[in-house]
């Protein structure tokens, strides 16, 4: 590469474990920091990161990241960031803020798409529009609103929106808690994406002073990845950009904190919904464990995270369970931060127990010193960690911007320490030298047992705080209006008719056209060719998908549940948990874990609803799958048939242990996705596929894990016997294996050792009996925001599923629903989904509002009717769909996709049609869609899951309101 003389080469070296040369660059001019990663890759990937440091807890480094993309002088339009979502072939387009820095990356395979989004990221980091207008900082941060004299002052704003969304969550409140007291004396202290008590404390004097101070080039780390023309991305970023600044000091270092005497003592509260208090605390014990930069020693404290915590039986999780604290036990390694963390999280507790559960932590450790670690535990927490790194497969997410969020983790506080960690092959042959040595237990005795750089957290449940919260705000808000003079309440109320003008105003066409198209010729008219083809294993229909893997082996074993009685759903959501998590004939449940982690990179079990395209036909599999080095394959096929055909259901007391494991996490997940559980729970009204997924995995799935860990059913570990010997059977049975054709060979020659282990079966199909039921439920949770969704399905009312409804939804996440829900309701999130057996929903994410919001879904319909798409508006949703539609994937999710289309009659003709009817979209095809929607919001079948407050104001919408447990409110 010829470097560009405005550039000044820090490094250059070859990163083998990438595939990559990388350098190290120094802009002369502005003193840029720049990293090139030289690699094949086709998803190219951009991101310049600024390292943002505040001393206050009011969110300016995170309502900058909204902020910043809200217009710049070269796209002055209000929101380019949604005209690119809305036009792009972008494999990756967001912002992100961490405790200490604001990434801005983007992805995408098309080089003219890829330089596009490079320009319109640039101009908006340094050049945004947040100087023009103080509108972008009330909008995407906090404003006050006030619409008539005798009417209440309220907050709103995304960020204000989304943070009490966050600050719902009590892993957001530990986290915070834990920084402030482990990291005093740095930017840690304090809350980077806002507190919402403080955000509101914010003015447009310190948010301006803030940019002009972090968003300087002297503080970015510029990070560009893949195949590409390197050169001439560099000078056009020093012609376009960089030149125009002098390099400064900017004064963003972040200190080591000074060293503890002792470990500190912390009790905070955090909010739960009514008659939760009882055994719902959350413990923590963390503590600094050094720097960042030591490859070797950061691997080790991943391998001990394995070790001591995380794996089934692992020594200070079972001894806590053993001790009755806690009903999940999790933690571990965390670099994200100036100076590493290791943590142990217990919840479920009771507040007297926090001593003792400090005390049991320490005596643990304190014994595995002495007694030292299995050296087969110490080889697979090695093994899973490195299968993992060469795996990189990392589901939608390029594995170059995940390289890019782990660099710049070291690379922001030292240049020459950027790819320290990325040059692994040494790291891991060092690692397992040490295991047979005293390496790790020392490990742990100096980091963990006697090092009093720690904080210990009490974290107590509370009914209320939400409550109180609210109400303090409403008395702080009135008191405020109280001694407003008369002029200055008009003039609030001029504000914020002067901001709903500026959000609805339309930009003017010379700005909307400053954002650069693609054009369709940039589109390829053809879908995707799948690579499936048919064959045989040991007389079992297998599905072979080759895809290049590099010497890894993705087996799925599809067991149907054609025999299973709806009412046993919910069980198989039990039983596929259980699988790898107990022992077996062979192994206890700890030797399992080791065994699976040294052998393979995962075995588990999940369920799946697909329904065929060809007729209304729906297929539920129980899915086994394993993804192993093909040199494995024997030993993996030996583990499957372990787990699914000898796993021991009669330890009910480790079964019990996993049953509160299970339902405290996924009570935290069904909160946290919130727009899911709604969505799925409204859809299961009317949909027999959506009830069947609502009964696998869903709010009904969680009252029945509520329910039998609350009073453990005796027949429990005979239900999932008879399950196990009903689903796993050859008649069910249906292989698919993606991988190279030596794979499938070696897979042809071991299968015998899983599938000796199968019964025969028979063909009995269990009855599906479904009767559609509108419940219209709210759900309380300890949450301060709303999660709504309203659904149903338009096959009943006699429509088909058209290409044309990909394009609407691009048009709905990215105007209507995006302007309505977010940019006016304030919520952080919408979306919809159309999908092909005819359901549909519309939903809100950490929302303010619900009545207003359901309004907003019922005038979907009208809108519709009178839209008016432009040819340069109809070009953009048409690019935007079809670069969602053709996301790159890894190959076991490719592999998969393929079985699935194959199975579902989703042939290429099928999908070549509705390619062609996204490509050919016309503003009369969209306008047809109004009926159709209409059919949908017309069956008004709606879920909201929030805050007790919200509910109860509007209990008269809901049919009822209970909590996730399904107990009336």
């Amino acid at each position: 590469m010829n470097l560009p003389k405005t550039y000044r080469l820090i490094r250059e070296e070859d990163v083998p474990e990438l595939s990559a040369k990388a350098y190290l660059l120094h802009h002369v001019k502005s003193g840029a920091h720049l990293l090139l990663i030289d690699t094949a890759d086709d998803n190219k990937v951009f991101s310049i990161t600024f390292r943002t440091t505040p001393d206050d807890s009011t969110g300016v480094p995170h309502i900058m990241e909204h902020s910043v993309l809200c217009g710049s002088d070269k796209y002055p339009l209000k929101d380019p960031f949604i005209e690119l979502a809305k036009g792009s072939l972008n494999t990756f387009l967001n912002a992100m803020t961490w405790p200490d820095k604001t990434m801005y990356p983007i992805a995408s395979r098309n080089e003219k798409d890829f330089e596009n989004l490079m320009s319109v990221y640039m101009d908006a980091v340094f050049r945004p529009n947040i100087y023009k207008t103080d509108k972008i900082l009330k909008q995407e941060g906090w404003h006050y609103e006030l619409d008539d004299p005798d009417g209440e002052i309220r907050y709103n704003g995304v960020v204000y929106n989304e943070m009490r969304g966050a600050f719902s969550d009590p892993d957001t409140v530990l986290e915070n808690a834990m920084a402030k007291y482990l990291y005093p004396g740095t930017t840690y202290e304090v809350v980077s994406g806002g507190d919402p008590k403080d955000i509101p404390n914010l003015t447009y004097e310190q948010f301006i002073a803030f940019h002009k101070r972090y968003y300087h080039p002297s503080n970015s780390y510029i990070y560009l990845y893949g195949d590409m023309d390197f050169e001439a991305r560099l000078n056009w970023l020093d012609e376009a950009y960089l030149k125009e600044y002098d390099a400064i000091d900017p004064k963003t270092d972040i200190p080591l904190t000074a060293p503890f005497d002792a470990v500190v003592r912390n009790h905070c509260y955090y909010n739960v919904s009514t008659g939760e208090v009882e055994n719902h605390s959350v413990f923590q014990y963390a503590r600094a464990v050094g720097e960042l930069f030591d490859p070797v020693k950061s691997l080790a404290f991943q391998v001990l995270g394995y070790a001591l915590l995380n794996a089934p039986g692992a020594p200070i999780k079972q001894a806590l369970l053993d001790a009755g604290i806690g009903d999940d036990i999790y933690g571990g390694y965390d670099s994200s931060y100036r100076e590493p963390d290791f943590a142990v999280t217990a919840k479920g507790t009771d507040p007297k127990d926090f001593d003792r559960f400090l005390s049991i932590i320490d005596e643990t450790i304190a014994k595995v010193v002495k007694e030292g670690i299995p050296e087969r535990t110490l080889l697979a927490g090695i093994n899973n960690i490195e299968f993992s790194l060469r795996e990189a497969d990392y589901g939608r997410m390029p594995k170059g911007l995940v390289y890019c969020i782990a660099i710049v983790e070291t690379w922001l506080h030292e240049d020459e320490k950027a790819l320290v960690h990325f040059h692994y092959d040494e790291s891991f042959r060092t690692l397992k030298s040490l295991v047979g040595t005293d390496y790790f237990v020392k490990l742990a005795e100096e980091a963990l047992l006697k090092n009093p750089h720690g904080v210990a957290t009490l974290m107590e449940a509370k009914e209320g705080l939400t409550e109180a919260e609210d109400e303090a705000i409403r008395e702080k808000l009135a008191a405020k209006k109280a001694a407003m003079t008369a002029e200055e309440i008009e003039r609030l109320i001029e504000e914020t008719k002067e901001l709903k003008a500026y959000q609805d105003a339309p930009d003017p066409k010379e700005a909307l056209e400053s954002i650069p198209l693609l054009k369709l010729s940039d589109v390829d008219p053809k879908p995707m060719q799948y690579p499936n083809e048919e064959t045989e294993i040991a007389g079992i229909r297998t599905l072979f998908h080759e895809v290049a893997t590099n010497g890894i082996g993705y087996v799925n074993f599809r067991f149907s549940l054609k025999n299973v009685e709806l009412p046993d759903f919910p069980y198989i959501g039990l039983l596929k948990y259980f699988y790898t998590m107990m022992s077996t004939e062979k192994y206890s449940y700890r030797e399992l874990s080791d065994e699976i982690s040294y052998r393979t990179g995962g075995i588990s079990a999940a369920p799946q609803i697909l329904c065929s395209e060809k007729d209304d036909t729906i297929l539920e599999t129980l899915n086994a799958s394993a993804r192993y080095l093909v040199e494995n394959t024997a030993e993996t096929m030996e583990l499957m048939a372990e787990i699914f055909h000898r796993t021991n259901f009669t330890e009910t007391d480790r079964m019990k242990e996993l049953l509160s494991e299970y339902r405290s996490g996924l009570q935290e997940t069904l909160v946290a996705a919130g727009s899911l559980t709604a969505s799925r729970r409204a859809l299961s009204y009317g949909s027999r596929a959506s009830y069947e997924e609502e009964l696998l995995q869903g709010l009904s799935f969680f009252r029945l894990l509520d329910r039998v860990e609350k009073k453990f059913e005796q027949s429990l570990p005979a239900k999932m016997k008879e399950l196990q010997e009903k689903i796993f059977t050859k008649k069910n049975l249906l292989i698919s294996f993606t991988g190279s054709r030596a794979g499938l060979e070696a897979l042809k020659q071991h299968a015998d050792r899983f599938l000796g282990t199968l019964s025969e079966g028979n063909d009995v199909h269990a009855g599906r009996n479904f009767a559609p039921a509108k419940k219209n439920e709210g759900i309380k949770t300890s949450s301060m925001v709303q999660y709504t969704a309203l659904g149903g399905n338009f096959k009943k009312h006699g429509f088909n599923y058209t290409g044309a409804l990909n394009v609407l939804r691009t048009i709905l996440r990215y105007e209507y629903l995006w302007m309505n829900i977010r940019v006016k309701g304030g919520a952080y999130g919408c979306g919809s989904l159309f999908s092909l057996n005819g359901d549909a929903f519309f939903s809100s994410y950490r929302d303010p509002n619900l009545r207003e919001t359901l309004e907003v879904f019922r005038k979907i319909p009208e809108y519709l009717r009178n839209l008016s798409v432009g040819d340069r508006d109809m070009l953009k949703y048409i690019l935007g769909t079809i670069g969602e539609l053709d996301m790159p994937m890894q190959p076991s999710v490719f592999g998969e996709t393929a079985a699935n289309a194959l199975l579902t009659g989703a042939t290429y003709e099928r999908r070549a049609r509705r390619r062609s009817e996204i490509l050919n979209c016309t503003e009369a095809d969209l306008k047809a869609l109004a009926a159709l929607v209409q059919s949908v919001i017309d069956e008004d079948a709606f879920v909201t899951v929030g805050s007790e407050s919200k509910l109860n104001e509007n209990r008269s919408l809901f049919y009822t309101v209970t909590t996730l447990s399904g107990e009336n409110a």
